[in-house]
């Protein structure tokens, strides 16, 4: 990275990187992301393990099975929600046989929560909640499109590129 760094000071050009295979380029495009170096890699990365469709994935995973507790911690500890370390622990503490989704209505449980935890939840279940069980007007597409909007998704957006992933996504 600091070689790519140091060379585009220096060019005004373009700079090819080339590897032997693609999973090569794993670690390398991370690194770029987190430098905020923009890069066009056609294909390349997997749009499952872009940042942006992490979430808008952990959302459809919980629409389409309300037990995949995986993707339930994940959506309620991401940036659409954003509880605390903390308050996902004492949400789930001690409760194997409830689903996330029952917990996150069980009002004893909230009550635990901190403020802003129980803000930010009672908010995200007003959002979420008529989308949750299957409509036969929606798609889950329209549905997953739906509560990204209104839980402010677009906010999220830093560039273009992001935005294109998240259409192809859709798509």
């Amino acid at each position: 990275v600091s070689i790519i760094r140091d060379k585009l000071k220096h060019t005004t050009g373009n700079i090819a990187i080339l590897v032997r295979s693609r999973p090569q380029l794993t670690l390398l495009l991370s690194l770029l992301r987190q430098e905020h170096i923009h890069y066009n890699a056609v294909e390349i990365d997997r749009l499952t393990d872009l940042p942006e469709i992490i979430d808008l994935l952990a959302l459809t995973r919980v629409l389409c099975h309300k037990a995949d507790r995986a993707a339930w911690l994940g959506l309620l500890r991401g940036p659409l929600l954003g509880l605390t370390w903390i308050d996902l622990v004492s949400l789930v503490r001690n409760e194997t046989k409830k689903t996330i989704w029952e917990l996150v209505k069980d009002k004893s449980k909230i009550k635990i929560l901190s403020r802003e935890g129980q803000s930010r939840l009672s908010k995200f279940i007003h959002i979420v909640s008529p989308y949750v069980e299957a409509s036969s007007l929606l798609s889950l597409r329209e549905r997953v499109e739906l509560i990204w909007y209104r839980l402010n998704g677009p906010a999220l957006i830093t560039n273009k590129e992001q935005l294109e992933n998240i259409q192809r996504y859709f798509s």
